[in-house]
């Protein structure tokens, strides 16, 4: 399955989101699926 995440990033997210954005990646990556993102500067 691909899974499409929108969201953003920024030096002032709190550690404790960032932790769990990786956690649903290993999630992802272990159950088969795909993560679909983009982005710009």
């Amino acid at each position: 399955m691909k899974v499409c995440i929108f969201g953003f990033s920024s030096a002032e997210t709190p550690k404790e989101y960032t932790d769990v954005g990786y956690e649903l990646g290993l999630k992802l990556i272990e159950n088969g699926h795909s993560l679909v993102f983009g982005g710009w500067k």
